[in-house]
């Protein structure tokens, strides 16, 4: 049959069994405590002010309560249509519970605006200082009892990059990562531009207003090394403040894209300078990288007269290289004297740049090293470096929306109020701030006075930056006491129900030895994570070296290239997850059996070369557990993708393996998004001990059969660059 035909029929399982990723996550996970806790308020706002004669208009939101009777009957035909939706006795009673809790905030609210001579409004005041809001935007600057979003989709930030007359908005996400400082990005119309260090961005408003809170543990690391976490600039800037990331068109030399004819950055016009041909002219995609992180044009003239430079001059005013093919290969020849030359090669050389939007030469001994000519699309000319850390305890249980909570993240209000020149300013001045809050004045001076004395953790110790995986293993592995809902890392140990599943499928003589390692079990209801940009490098002769076994890792390049200033962009991600214990004594004996069974040489020679490629982990690889752990984790991902809704991409790891001389062994697989109210609890649903069991055994059984065997077993791992010390994705 036709190709396309037998490639439905061939792919007809897969596709089958991944139908429901092309479904709107929400309509997966309806009522789960993250859909409910972005909706259910609006459903209950929705339903009573329409059905409600005394709560229809906008201002009537402060007569709740006053018809108890009509509101609790609608209140109850909204919980019977929910209900008739759900299945199981334990999500009605979930229901029920999280819509009474609205009604008494909705209540406590009104009571409180009464008490204090103020209206309560559903929406709409921006410009009244007598109102307070029961709905807001969570882009507002102003308060409300609860964040209501235009949509259910998680909507992330986007960042405005200016080059000249162009602009082009990247995610926030992307420009920590792939689209960071120092790298190549694209615009619409195809022109390629480098995007500047974070001493070029400009920031809506002061700085210190966009510097992460609550992650001083994070900052602690080695890594990190107490600099201040900023959120990039975003889009939408405050107060009319213009608020962008600098770029400038890169690289300069452009190509004929008929003739090949190549042209200076002297040469302004859009069309190739020879008359006869007249194509049009297009960025050259090559460019000069160097393992100290410098970037900058070749230098096309030297590679062509590269044998013999003392016969023709350079002169950039005219177009007088072309790049051309001679049997199949590229090369650069001068139509002057007829050289020509293809270096993968050269030298940096004196007069070129650090960087194209910086005017600094390198230093003479980088100077004398050489440089590689890569095209812009190498995966080796721009490799981030980013550190990824859960917020845990005591950070993570700090309260968020309080009085004290939001004046100190606003560290603008506290300057406004420190700045007064006399006390009667002073006053004048918390009463204004007071009255943006909607609070009163003791609030804002009981706030101020936390702050004064430590706020937010009071000189309590924090754990060594060096143990910050095993205090993050520790923060999973045992329940927190007193957990609330809202807090940023929120745990629900599910092991006693585990352990008897796992007894009674014994009885059965139903269990796999794999399944059986499986000694905790964590849903992870919410979890906070900050990715840190901590800046990039430039892997010119890598595959050189890792031939020979010389590698080494290149320079580290800072996110502001000059060392002016402390800070290193940031962006908060929310998300859900899994994680699950492994029995170290079992593990450890299997580990010793495979170790005596195989022959230790290529075992070794294998561990080393997951180290080589694989050196930037903070999870230590290298080790049989590693590798274990990192196998089974991947198993999981690609059995959760059939499953849960969420492509393999978007859900992530973290190995928990010998950390600080402590024997563990833990996988948290878990998806973190740049949103505020996180991900829908598509995941950790399948935390419940059944449906794991479920998901873990169909894992193990597939594995049974590989798409790519016998290719692995027999393969010499030539191109080990490629390994992640784990099971491949085939």
């Amino acid at each position: 049959g036709q190709a396309r035909s037998l490639a439905h029929y061939e792919n007809f399982r897969p596709f089958h069994e991944s139908f429901h990723r092309f479904v709107e996550s929400s309509s997966i996970t309806p009522f789960t405590y993250q859909t409910r806790n972005r909706a259910l308020h609006s459903a209950l706002v929705m339903t009573l002010r329409y059905l409600c004669q005394h709560l229809t208009k906008n201002n009537y939101a402060a007569k709740m309560g006053e018809n108890q009777f009509e509101e609790h009957r609608i209140r109850g035909e909204l919980l019977q249509r929910l209900k008739s939706a759900c299945i199981g006795s334990s999500v009605e009673h979930k229901l029920s519970k999280h819509l009474q809790k609205l009604s008494c905030a909705w209540l406590d609210k009104a009571k409180e605006c009464s008490s204090r001579n103020r209206a309560l409004v559903y929406s709409g005041a921006e410009n009244k200082k007598d109102a307070d809001r029961l709905l807001k935007s969570p882009e507002s600057s102003k308060s409300g009892l609860w964040d209501t979003l235009h949509s259910m989709r998680n909507v992330e930030e986007n960042t405005t990059v200016r080059g000249g007359q162009i602009e082009m908005k990247l995610r926030l996400s992307e420009l920590l990562r792939y689209s960071g400082v120092g790298s190549i990005v694209r615009h619409d119309d195809n022109s390629l531009y480098v995007v500047k260090d974070i001493s070029k961005w400009k920031w809506a408003g002061s700085r210190s207003s966009h510097v992460l809170r609550y992650v001083d543990q994070i900052s602690r690391h080695p890594k990190i090394d107490g600099r201040r976490l900023i959120k990039p600039p975003v889009s939408e800037g405050k107060d009319g403040h213009e608020s962008s990331i600098s770029a400038m068109k890169f690289p300069r030399w452009r190509v004929c894209a008929k003739c090949g004819l190549m042209h200076s950055p002297r040469f302004k016009e859009e069309k190739c300078s020879d008359r006869e041909c007249d194509g049009r002219l297009e960025q050259i995609k090559w460019v000069l990288v160097h393992r100290s992180g410098f970037l900058a044009d070749v230098d096309w003239h030297y590679m062509a007269h590269k044998e013999n430079p003392e016969i023709c001059p350079r002169n950039e005013d005219k177009a007088y290289l072309q790049l051309t093919q001679k049997d199949g290969k590229r090369i650069v020849k001068c139509k002057k004297c007829g050289q020509q030359d293809w270096k993968p090669t050269m030298y940096f050389g004196k007069m070129t740049w650090q960087q194209p939007w910086i005017q600094i030469a390198a230093e003479e001994e980088e100077m004398e090293q050489m440089a590689e000519v890569m095209p812009i699309g190498d995966s080796r000319m721009y490799v981030p470096d980013c550190h990824r850390a859960l917020v845990i305890p005591p950070e993570s249980r700090i309260l968020r929306g309080t009085v004290v909570d939001r004046l100190y993240r606003t560290t603008d209000d506290q300057k406004r109020m420190n700045d007064a020149h006399s006390g009667l300013g002073q006053r004048s001045m918390v009463r204004r701030i007071a009255s943006e809050y909607g609070c009163s004045v003791e609030d804002i001076n009981d706030a101020r006075l936390k702050i004064e004395n430590g706020y937010p953790l009071y000189d309590n110790p924090l754990p060594p930056s060096s143990s910050m995986w095993l205090e993050e293993y520790k923060a999973l592995r045992n329940p927190i006491p007193d957990l609330k809902e809202n807090e940023d890392l929120v745990t629900r140990h599910k092991t006693i129900e585990w352990e008897e599943l796992i007894r009674e499928n014994r009885r059965k003589g139903e269990i796999n030895p794999v399944i059986s390692l499986v000694d905790c079990l964590v849903s992870v209801e919410r979890l906070r994570m900050i990715s840190v940009f901590t800046g990039f490098r430039r892997e010119a002769f890598r595959h050189r070296a890792l031939r020979r076994g010389t590698l080494k890792r290149a320079k580290l390049v800072p996110p502001n290239i000059l060392g002016v200033g402390d800070d290193l962009p940031a962006v908060e991600l929310y998300g859900e997850g899994i994680f699950f214990t492994l029995r170290e004594a079992i593990l450890e004996e299997w580990i010793q059996f495979t170790l005596s069974k195989r022959e230790n040489s290529d075992l070794d020679k294998f561990l080393n070369n997951i180290s080589l490629a694989q050196s930037n982990y903070d999870e230590a690889p290298g080790t049989p557990k590693f590798v274990f752990c990192h196998s089974l984790s991947h198993l999981i991902i690609r059995q959760l993708e059939r499953k849960c809704g969420y492509p393999s991409s978007s859900l992530q790891e973290r190995i928990y393996c010998d950390q600080d001389g402590e024997s563990i062994a833990g996988i948290l697989i878990f998806v973190a998004v740049p949103d505020r109210h996180g991900s829908l609890g598509g995941l950790m649903q399948f935390a419940e001990p059944k449906k794991f069991y479920r998901l873990i055994s169909e894992a193990l059984e597939k594995v049974q059969w590989c798409s790519f065997d016998p290719v692995c077993s027999n393969s010499q791992n030539r191109k080990f660059e490629q390994l992640n010390g784990a099971a491949c994705h085939a």
